[in-house]
């Protein structure tokens, strides 16, 4: 089983930290959680227009803010869809301070900090650097790859971003081809430019990083990232791509570790080496892409199908579901 995705994590390569701070509906009256700090809500209902000691977090997707009454500094915020409300704090860069929100922000020393809805049920990506994806190759110049993100705009893949790789030695990706890299670069949330993308590992790590990823040549075949090669490739909601990699012993894949190996028959092969159980490789991109490979396609369809099913249900039923499919698969090849 391969969890290559946690090297995808963004608060270990950019220290930026994303806080659930509540779910909300759309219409939902959201002011009173913009000061709030590790998900604890503090009462604004008493903060005068003089005070410039408190800062408020950038609005982002999701929200929307009313015309503050009397003139006053402070509108109503509301939620206008369906999702978790999430404070993303990014160290090192600016924030806004309160007398300039909503009328042009003046940046200052400190960490950033935006708050967003995240509804779980989008499928579109918007890159963010740090992030692990899977992409499609779309074409390719003597420079680049262009790569399919499933988001609103191609990424760039320079030809010699992996390790180890030269002008005269470097992986030849063709259109089509399926690839797992990171995002090195996403452009800024102001910049036209295409996001860029790496399958090298980031030189701060050197040989290995606290998300367990080690940096070898692109030749072995046994790097983080690359091209990936045989299997299938499938989508998810982005919340539940993120919970993956956030959570690689998530009730689904410790339920699929347990599943018999399957005869390309769709039988169960208890005869296999490693006491019966099902191998497989999984990697899981942050821009809700799932590829996996197993030994038969049999089993392939029923990893993206457990996996897939898994998104409203509990553990205990995420095992029930599993073992369910299993049965059923066996069940129908006997009958055919």
């Amino acid at each position: 089983l391969k969890f290559a995705t946690m090297k995808g994590s963004r608060s270990q390569t950019d220290k930026t930290e994303e806080t659930v701070l509540a779910t909300v509906l759309p219409g939902d009256d959201v002011t009173a959680l913009l000061f709030s700090s590790d998900s604890t809500e503090v009462d604004v209902s008493g903060i005068g227009a003089a005070d410039k000691s408190l800062t408020l977090p950038r609005l982002g997707l999701g929200l929307v803010q009313d015309a503050p009454p009397g003139g006053g500094s402070l509108g109503t915020v509301y939620a206008t869809r369906a999702g978790h409300l999430i404070l993303r704090v990014t160290a090192q860069q600016s924030e806004v301070s309160r007398d300039n929100f909503g009328s042009g922000a003046c940046p200052t020393a400190g960490p950033s900090r935006t708050l967003f809805v995240r509804s779980p049920a989008s499928l579109r990506y918007a890159p963010r650097t740090g992030d692990a994806v899977l992409g499609i190759v779309e074409s390719k110049n003597a420079e680049h790859y262009a790569v399919n993100l499933f988001g609103p705009h191609p990424a760039v893949l320079p030809v010699l971003a992996f390790d180890g790789a030269t002008k005269r030695n470097r992986p030849h990706l063709r259109a089509g081809d399926l690839v797992y890299a990171r995002v090195a670069d996403d452009g800024g949330p102001d910049s036209a430019a295409d996001p860029v993308l790496s399958c090298a590992e980031p030189a701060s790590t050197g040989s290995g990083n606290a998300a367990g990823g080690t940096r070898k040549d692109w030749m072995t075949g046994e790097g983080t990232y690359g091209p990936l090669t045989g299997g299938s490739l499938g989508r998810l909601p982005l919340e539940v791509a993120r919970e993956l990699t956030r959570n690689p012993r998530s009730p689904v894949l410790e339920a699929l570790g347990r599943v018999k190996r399957l005869s390309a028959a769709g039988t169960a092969d208890v005869s296999s080496a490693g006491g019966g159980y099902m191998p497989f490789e999984i990697a899981i991109g942050q821009n809700g892409a799932i590829w996996v490979n197993a030994h038969t396609p049999t089993e392939i369809v029923l990893i993206l199908n457990a996996i897939k099913n898994s998104e409203v249900l509990t553990p205990p039923q995420v095992h029930g579901m599993v073992k369910a499919l299993s049965k059923n698969i066996i069940r129908h090849t006997d009958v055919n």
